[in-house]
């Protein structure tokens, strides 16, 4: 992964577990918590998280009859088989991360995701 990607509190994937990216560091190592401890580790320890379902609903996402993916007037669709579109920008999006970047970007906000 490239940290320039990223932002702080993104979810990534680091040993089939899912962490919130806590510092981001020059040298290309990213930070994240466990428990009380600050773990850096390489960028290439880390895993993007392909969109699902599952995490948008976990996002509060609701899908309507046309199968658009909604909060408030955000929304996406899929794509493809490992892609999502965001309906607005024509933007392909596939991982968690960059939804989180983009729902930041569009919104102010920050995207709550329940895990």
């Amino acid at each position: 992964m490239k940290t320039d990607e990223l932002r702080l509190n993104n979810l990534l994937n680091f040993n089939s577990e899912t962490i919130s990216v806590a510092l981001i560091c020059d040298d290309g190592a990213i930070g994240y918590r466990n428990g009380d401890t600050l773990t850096c580790l390489p960028s290439n320890s880390f895993k993007p998280i392909p969109i699902t379902e599952e995490w948008l609903l976990k996002a509060g996402f609701e899908k309507d009859e046309t199968d658009w993916w909604y909060i408030d007037d955000f929304g996406v669709k899929r794509y493809d088989n490992d892609c999502f579109v965001f309906y607005t920008l024509n933007t392909i999006i596939k991982f968690l991360h960059q939804l989180q970047n983009l729902y930041f970007a569009l919104t102010g906000e920050e995207l709550t995701i329940n895990q």
